[in-house]
């Protein structure tokens, strides 16, 4: 009996959990085929006029390992 209240007590946190993965897989899904369209412009433009923090943020990992 304690074992079916404590499984009905984590039912919620482990549905939410489970379901976590496919939420965020829907949402990226949602902006690239519905926002943007397939447009690959903004991905491009945003690689370019950031490439400078991704290069810093790729250069600090590296020298803290």
């Amino acid at each position: 009996m304690t074992l079916t209240r404590l499984t009905q007590q984590l039912h919620p946190i482990v549905f939410n959990c489970y379901n976590a993965g496919e939420n965020v897989y829907n949402h990226y899904a949602n902006i690239i085929v519905g926002t943007n369209g397939y447009n690959i412009k903004p991905y491009v433009l945003n690689l370019i006029y950031s490439f400078g923090n991704i290069y810093e943020c790729i250069r600090d990992v590296v020298v803290f390992f």
